[in-house]
């Protein structure tokens, strides 16, 4: 394996005793702790807080010089040491109350937040800090710990409630919300209340292809609970390009006016709902923004406006952009139980708008969308759907095509789902219905069938269509025969043909006219041939591929069964670039051609059978594929067979129009794979001279790599050919690339043979003697060493291989002159067969190779002692108690011959004190360490020493300035011009430069502007995150994601070290410590760097 680690070595030879590494962006500045106010805005800085409608007796008015919100609408308080301070707001003034601390031009941090709100009205509600207008990690505020919000009583929040904050800022554990007898619905407030951050769109990217958001902006955990609560807008998501991980939503006896599954806007990875006892009138998945993944469950509930299963109408209608979009992306599943009762449901989708503001294009579609009613079925419509509303609230944009994409599953259970008038709908996956449900195709409606129904009825109204006849489709539109499905394609572009079901049709064309990258999925099925296709007077051809495009087939089956009075003699004939992949081109059914039929005739074009393909000639007098040098076609066909492609029968070297074979115009390089028959010459020869002739000309056009075939190729091999040795099994022949490769798959009864001997060869034959077993015959090297197999044969025993003069040799044998071995056998007789009996040993254990033997045969006894003890005596005795000979052979195998009599063994075990050579000079490192291949690894490759001559403390910690001299050095040690002002970094010391250089980059950063901390220790997402910095600077692969929610901690990795934890994961430098977790902040030993530098070596710097 290539590493590049000299210059690391370089490096960390000088330095790494004493220790490495360190963060990178700039921490956020942890809050001071009491409570600050200005302006309109409140801050608790992380003290609990608690809002009442009245001031709290016996306590102590607060005063804010700068606060502008005072007044009597609410109070709010907190301890002070001790004693309780409090001051009055007025919701009037726009006050604004964050359990956080203000991030609006510093990012910050508190480690947890707590509001109780028990009355009072205050204007805007949020439980983590307000963060900076902006999308980087520096601008990311956060919450360590948990933010918990409870409202009940009389308490009233009148513009926005949002449980993570305000912009730019995370919550790296749960946000609780509790709401409990509330009333938050008066719609001339139109509270909203989500559980992830208040962003405005600049908290990061929104990947809209994808339906996620680039951002800092992350809620973790949300968590909202209510019982007997009103609300106008309610949504576990957030607003803006913000995102939460998790949200899980349970109401009892609530009433809402509008329910999501996600928020305002943003994005919320999974989502889930549980209503009992409420009553909703409108409830979407999605307002605006992304859900990942879903599940509802409603329970005893009424819907009394409409429940829509995917986006929301006029989700699109304010402050949005283009591209957008809005929906469910993964799965989501409706649970509707028999007591709940819904006054109208739309199936609408998940929309995503593209293309100019001024020509928007909205693709709409069912992704894995299931619906359950229990009892009494539901009506869903699947019906005109509007993304955006003019300003008075009527329709501007309304879309009326839907689509279940490939891949995609709609399940319908209880529901009878309609398409409506002027709707179509085309179902290109799955769609599942019960026996209740019902897709009914309304007059006007129309659905298209290219993917597959299961169970329930799909049935029209007069005037409705169901188009279910198609043959082939291309994305979302069908076509009758395959041959129009090509001719639509009009472009240069990448499309797939898929076959929808097994087809008998006519012939096929591929024309040049358009430079095609065409694949044709066949699915499964198999498209039978019926007419050919070809040049006026010669329409023989299954399939015409002309030059100048790019072709694939995959996945199914093409064959001819000619109808009366028509012919394919040819069932692909090639002149483009043709790739073959799980697809079978069978040409039994084709009309016989007296010997010359081709299943597959390539004239031109790069050809690549590959892993699955299989090519049946009409008979075996017939072609299965030929490679031919074709008049017009000067570039010729060059035709590549790889592992797992099968070849049944000859291929033919073929010309046409051309009377000799020059240059590369006919190419065949084999590379794996199995041709059962010959390498054919369609060239006529008269003499073997001039056959021979014909056979040079063509060596440089040849190559076989691999592969085996059903006659010799041999003579096609020269010395650009990386086939170096053959394989012979009756008549197949096979190529490897090595002789160890051929010696390891060659049988008992196959011959092997040298291709590339550039010494003396000589020929080693080993007879069976069996009566049964053709003799395999070796033609190696001079000192070749072949490993010799272990026969077996009934009612016989092995004894060896034997050479001419008598003596028993060993495996491998070292071919030294051409020479026969023959094995040697002893009948089994029960009547002369021994028991071998081998006695109990404590600390270790004995293995016979027999448990009985006839006399003469060699047993081999295996011992294996437990850890910590060794073999002290080991003894074999026959009946009367003689010792018999013991050969020590090494490894622990002891060999001895039976007598003519039982034996017994006993061995005994003492405990072993030799010192382990760990080949270390440290005395604190063991060979059972976990950390000893990683400190061997770094000291044999000077990457680390120790902290003395004989210690290495692989527990010591590690700190911030030896990291960045490391990385500086193995960078070469740059010069950079760059204004550093870290006052704790002095000029001249061993790491300024390092330091110097690893800000300019980026690489590293200070604490602030003015502070670096060369002595500060290193934790892990800091080393994590440095190593990805720096692999991004020498531009090494950091396209490796692990999964950080598969350890127990994984959501507590700071936000700003989240990208280079999870790359470390996913590179596999980092793993996980015990209770699976990854300890983010834990300290990093010397153990654990030196286990971090080994893996980003041999796994990334490579």
């Amino acid at each position: 394996m290539k590493r590049k680690m000299l210059s690391i070595a370089m490096a960390l030879a000088m330095m790494l005793s004493l220790l490495p590494v360190t963060a990178l962006a700039a921490e956020p500045k942890p809050a001071d702790g009491a409570p600050t106010a200005s302006g309109t805005y409140f801050f608790a800085n992380g003290t609990p807080i608690t809002i009442t409608a009245a001031a709290p007796e016996n306590g102590t008015a607060a005063t804010f010089n700068d606060f502008t919100a005072t007044g009597e609408s609410a109070y709010i308080s907190w301890d002070d040491n001790g004693t309780t301070k409090y001051i009055g707001v007025d919701a009037a003034k726009y006050v604004n109350v964050f359990g956080g601390a203000d991030g609006r031009t510093e990012a910050v941090s508190v480690e947890s937040t707590s509001i109780t709100m028990t009355g009072g009205t205050i204007w805007r509600l949020f439980g983590g800090n307000y963060g900076e207008e902006g999308s980087t990690t520096d601008y990311c505020s956060v919450v360590t710990g948990d933010v918990n919000i409870s409202l009940s009583g009389d308490a009233v929040v009148k513009d926005l409630l949002h449980g993570a904050g305000a912009r730019n800022t995370c919550v790296n554990d749960t946000i609780t919300m509790e709401f409990d007898g509330v009333d938050l619905s008066d719609p001339s407030n139109m509270l909203y209340v989500n559980g992830g951050s208040w962003g405005n769109g600049y908290e990061g990217t929104r990947n809209i292809a994808d339906g996620t958001m680039g951002t800092e902006a992350v809620a973790n955990k949300v968590v909202i609970k209510a019982e007997d609560s009103k609300f106008y807008l309610l949504g576990g998501g957030g607003s803006g390009s913000t995102k939460v991980c998790s949200s899980s939503v349970t109401l009892n006896n609530c009433e809402l006016s509008n329910l999501y599954l996600g928020g305002i806007n943003g994005e919320v990875e999974n989502s889930s709902i549980v209503a009992t006892g409420c009553t909703i009138e409108d409830f979407s998945a999605t307002n605006r923004g992304f859900v990942g993944t879903a599940n509802v469950d409603l329970n005893d509930c009424d819907i009394t406006g409409k429940l829509n299963f995917g986006a929301a109408n006029g989700c699109f209608s304010t402050d949005s952009g283009t591209p957008d979009g809005s929906g469910v992306t993964g799965s989501s599943v409706w649970n509707i139980d028999e007591a709940t009762n819904v006054t109208a449901a739309q199936i609408t989708p998940l929309v995503v708008r593209t293309g100019s503001s001024s020509n928007a294009t909205y693709a709409t579609t069912y992704e894995n969308l299931t619906i359950q009613k229990a009892g009494t079925p539901i009506s869903a419509a699947i019906s005109d759907f509007s993304p955006v509303y003019t300003s008075s609230g009527t329709p501007s944009v309304t879309l009326n095509t839907f689509s279940v994409p490939e891949g995609s599953a709609l399940k319908l259970s209880g529901v009878t789902a309609t398409v409506a008038e002027n709707n179509t709908l085309t179902n290109v996956g799955t769609i599942d219905m019960d026996a209740a449900s019902k897709l009914t195709v309304d007059t006007g409606a129309t659905f298209k069938q290219l993917g597959t129904v299961n169970g329930g009825d799909v049935v029209a109204e007069e005037g409705g269509t169901i188009n279910d006849d198609y043959v082939a489709r291309i994305g979302t539109t069908g076509y009758n025969t395959l041959q129009d499905a090509v001719d639509a394609v009009t472009t240069t572009e990448n499309t797939t043909i898929t076959l929808l079901k097994d087809t008998a049709g006519a012939g096929v064309v591929v024309n040049g006219t358009v430079k095609r990258n065409l694949t044709f999925d066949l699915g499964g099925h198999t498209y039978t041939i019926t007419s050919g296709v070809g040049s006026a007077g010669t329409e023989t051809n299954g399939f015409q591929l002309i030059k100048n495009n790019n072709i694939t087939f995959k996945n199914g089956t093409i064959a001819a069964d000619p109808e009366e009075g028509q012919q394919v003699k040819i069932l692909i004939q090639n002149y483009s670039n043709l790739t073959l992949e799980n697809v079978t081109l069978d040409g039994t059914g084709m009309t016989d051609y007296t010997g010359l039929n081709y299943t597959l005739s390539n004239n031109n074009g790069e050809i690549n059978l590959n892993t699955g393909t299989t090519i049946i000639p009409r008979t075996d007098d017939d072609i299965a594929m030929d490679v031919c040098w074709a008049a017009s076609y000067e570039d010729g066909a060059r035709v590549t067979v790889n592992e797992g492609a099968i070849v049944e029968g000859n291929v033919e070297l073929g010309l046409w129009g051309q009377d000799a074979y020059e240059g590369n115009q006919s190419v065949l390089t084999v590379n794996g794979g199995t041709i059962t028959g010959d390498l054919i010459i369609g060239k006529q020869t008269n003499s073997d001279d001039e056959l021979q002739q014909v056979v040079e000309s063509l060596k440089p056009n040849i190559t076989i790599n691999g592969g085996s075939f059903g006659a010799s190729v041999d003579k096609f091999i020269d010395d650009t050919d990386r086939a170096a040795a053959k394989v012979q099994s009756g008549d197949t022949h096979s190529y490897y690339t090595t002789m160890e490769a051929a010696l390891e798959a060659a049988q008992q009864g196959d011959s092997i043979t040298d291709l590339k001997a550039t010494t003396t060869t000589h020929t080693l034959t080993l007879k069976y003697n069996d009566n049964a077993t053709a003799d395999s015959v070796y033609t190696v090297e001079e000192n070749t060493k072949v490993p010799l197999p272990t026969p077996s044969r009934d009612g016989y025993v092995f004894l060896g291989w034997y050479d001419a003069d008598g003596n028993k040799v060993e495996s491998p044998y070292a071919v030294s002159k051409t020479e026969t071995l023959t094995a040697q056998w002893s009948v089994i007789s029960s009547g002369t067969s021994y028991a071998i009996t081998v006695s109990k040993a404590d600390n270790g254990t004995v293995t016979a190779s027999r448990t009985r033997a006839n006399k003469g045969l060699t047993i081999t006894l295996t011992v294996k002692a437990d850890e910590g003890y060794k073999l002290d005596t080991i003894t074999v005795t026959d009946k009367n108690g003689n010792e018999l000979k013991l050969t020590d052979k090494g490894d622990g195998k002891y060999t001895f011959t039976m007598p003519a009599s039982a034996v017994t063994v006993e061995a005994s075990f003492t405990k072993d004190d030799t010192p382990v050579d760990t080949g270390l000079p440290f005395t604190d490192v063991k060979a059972d360490d976990w950390f000893y291949d990683a400190v061997k690894y770094v000291y044999d490759n000077k990457l680390m020493d120790g902290t003395s001559s004989t210690t290495f403390a692989p527990l010591m910690t590690t700190n911030r300035a030896m990291i960045v001299t490391i990385l500086w050095r193995q960078a070469g040690s740059p010069v950079v011009n760059y204004a550093m002002n870290f006052s704790d970094v002095e000029s001249g010391v061993w790491y300024t430069e390092a330091v110097r250089w690893a800000a300019a980059e980026g690489i590293v950063k200070g604490y602030s502007d003015t502070v670096f901390a060369p002595d500060d220790t290193v934790t892990r997402e800091q080393l994590a995150t440095i190593l990805y910095r720096y692999a991004g600077y020498k531009e090494y692969d950091v396209s490796a994601k692990g999964d950080l929610t598969a350890f127990a901690d994984g959501s507590t990795v700071s936000t700003w070290a989240a990208d280079g934890m999870t790359w470390a994961v996913g590179a596999q430098l980092i793993t996980g410590k015990d209770g699976g977790k990854l300890d983010p902040t834990g300290t990093a030993t010397r153990a654990e760097v030196a286990t971090i530098l080994m893996r980003f070596c041999e796994n990334v710097a490579k």
